[in-house]
């Protein structure tokens, strides 16, 4: 079922289409601008195209029904199929509001991937302006992932070491209870008197359980 548009956010007119005046008057322009141009043509168009499959997709209910309207139009199936309107698609999603100077075509498809998302605005801010090389960008889309990999197992260490020390102070506990009750047993005393010096140890041993536990919670909850 098709939806009702909800339309993107536009992007600037001077943003979207580099030629001005006359598209077709190339005679100013030297060698190395004409390669230029070239590279940002080629680069805003996957852009565009991704947008135009983006704002397509936002006027169906479900994925299903967007891939057989794209199968029934010819001039969508053509030019890289499937995975390159996902490409579109990812970039558009990404970059329809940032700025590319400086940032390859190939390195935008990088930092746009969806398995990259919470690392993407991290890495955008390290290419902006910067020409890197493709293999630079991944190399620091490496570096960050595993510096966050690495942030939560030392999180996940340092929680683990708290609930096991947690664990260890109730375990030493239950030593007590025994060993009172033990020695209570080698006392010549009244029944009564065992019970009432038994009762007030495992009142003391459940004080100290309550903030052991309090602990353990806070640990929980910092760990949710």
């Amino acid at each position: 079922m098709i939806r009702n548009r909800v339309p993107l956010p536009k992007a600037n007119s001077e943003e979207m289409f580099i030629n001005k005046g006359n598209p077709n008057d190339l005679s100013g322009l030297d060698l190395e601008q004409l390669a230029q141009r070239y590279v940002e043509i080629d680069a805003q168009s996957q852009l565009l195209k991704g947008l135009i499959l983006l704002e397509a997709r936002n006027r169906f209910e479900s994925d299903r029904e967007f891939g057989a309207w794209v199968q029934s139009t010819q001039a969508l199936c053509l030019g890289g199929g499937q995975p390159a309107r996902t490409r579109y698609m990812n970039l558009a999603r990404f970059f329809k509001d940032r700025d590319m100077t400086g940032i390859s075509l190939t390195a935008a498809y990088e930092i746009s991937r969806p398995d990259n998302a919470d690392i993407a605005e991290e890495i955008y801010i390290y290419a902006l302006n910067k020409n890197l090389q493709v293999a630079e960008i991944k190399q620091k889309i490496e570096l960050v992932k595993t510096s966050s990999i690495s942030q939560d197992e030392n999180t996940e260490n340092e929680s683990n070491i708290a609930k096991n020390s947690v664990n260890d102070k109730q375990k030493e506990h239950i030593k007590r209870i025994r060993k009172i009750v033990n020695l209570l047993n080698s006392f010549e005393l009244e029944p009564n008197e065992k019970i009432e010096l038994l009762e007030e140890s495992i009142r003391n041993i459940k004080n100290e359980l309550s903030e052991t536990s309090a602990v353990s919670e806070n640990i929980e909850n910092a760990d949710q």
